[in-house]
This record gives structure tokens, sequence and C-alpha cells, in this order.
């Protein structure tokens, strides 16, 4: 899910580096 949370496994893995664009 769009969490935002780094270990969330919801959306692209992009977001462990950037949880900011936890939406994308």
């Amino acid at each position: 899910s769009d969490s935002g949370s780094s270990s969330d496994s919801g959306t692209d893995g992009a977001k462990a580096i950037s949880p900011v664009v936890a939406t994308k």
C-alpha cells in the first residue's frame, strides 16, 4: 500500500529510497 514506510512492499521499490514518493 502507499503507506510511506520504506518497509511497505505495496508499491515500487523506489519508495525504499524515497519514502516521500510513496504515492508513485
